[in-house]
């Protein structure tokens, strides 16, 4: 989506907000009923000083005239993201599945599966990939079930689905940050091994970190295509950490059936398959608790997410 796109998308939506026509937007701004036409339909590159003009009569800020409209999205009352940093407690992020479809709630936490970090850039990427995810899961449940996409639908994503080029783009890298997830999930799971108690966790000193190490990163490296150890403790070992533990429970999607432990699949089932979804909340819990009695009265315990439903 380009300036011009953004502009007119915008406009028309601020416009019919207010239940402004085109004709009294255009007389307010001192422009003709037509140019406000051109670029609505984005024909009509507008200068900055027409800009400012179509902002003060809508009673904005030009700014957002020129904001992609992802970015302005506030976030739903209903999925309430929660971060209390006391050091004893996790981060809670709640997902709200029972008044939200499960593709909406899918893509809610597969967007801090991939971005977990608590940063505004991380926020900004889950802004971003979360509609993308809504978008391509619709698209493949309509080639699926063409009399689904035929019929009416009830329920719409809560976020503006983005432009095919730019769901592609950010699908992309999302599934690049799965790949590292997974890869660590693979490594991470044979060092937990069946019991916590007696783990190789129990003997990293006080206040270590047993993931974000470089024997860990040694072992992770085969599957990630990096040699280069400082690369894979910083890119992929400390963003994987808070959740580890999603990770570890999609790896079992497979294990139990729910499809095949790849990209693609996964998205699918949770986003689609309610059932894999609460599996998925439900394995994820069972091994932050398992990853937590292996690092208690450690400080890296607080950084695991804890997803909540609601």
């Amino acid at each position: 989506m380009d300036i011009r796109e953004v502009l007119a998308l915008n406009l028309r939506r601020h416009r019919e907000k207010q239940g402004l026509s085109q004709r009294e937007v255009a007389d307010g701004a001192q422009i003709t009923r037509t140019y406000v036409s051109g670029i609505e339909r984005s024909h009509h590159a507008a200068g900055i000083d027409v800009v400012g003009r179509l902002a003060q009569v809508l009673g904005l800020n030009p700014n957002e005239l020129l904001i992609h409209p992802a970015l302005q999205q506030a976030p739903d009352p209903r999925t309430k993201v929660i971060f209390p940093f006391a050091p004893e407690g996790h981060n809670v992020v709640e997902i709200p599945i029972s008044i939200m479809p499960t593709y909406e709630c899918g893509a809610f936490l597969l967007s801090f599966f991939g971005y977990p970090e608590m940063s505004s850039r991380a926020y900004w990427r889950r802004i971003r990939i979360e509609p993308a995810i809504c978008n391509m899961v619709l698209q493949r449940q309509a080639r699926r079930d063409p009399a689904w996409a035929e019929s009416t639908q009830t329920v719409r994503p809560s976020n503006l689905l983005p432009s095919e080029r730019d769901a592609t783009r950010c699908v992309r890298a999302f599934y690049k940050q799965v790949e590292r997830r997974f890869a660590v999930a693979r490594v991470i799971g044979d060092i937990i091994g069946d019991d916590p108690e007696t783990s190789w966790m129990k003997q990293v000193p006080e206040g270590g970190h047993p993931f974000v190490s470089e024997k860990v990163a040694e072992l992770i490296a085969p599957f990630v295509g990096d040699k280069e150890i400082v690369n894979i403790l910083s890119r992929v070992l400390a963003p994987s950490f808070p959740v580890v533990h999603v990770a570890l429970a999609l790896k079992w999607l497979h294990l139990y059936g729910f499809g095949c432990f790849e990209n693609a699949s996964i998205v699918e089932e949770v986003c689609l398959n309610r059932q894999a979804l609460l599996f998925t909340l439900q394995t994820a819990e069972t091994f932050r608790s398992w990853v937590s009695s292996a690092l208690q009265r450690r400080r890296n315990v607080a950084s695991l997410i804890q997803f909540k439903p609601t």
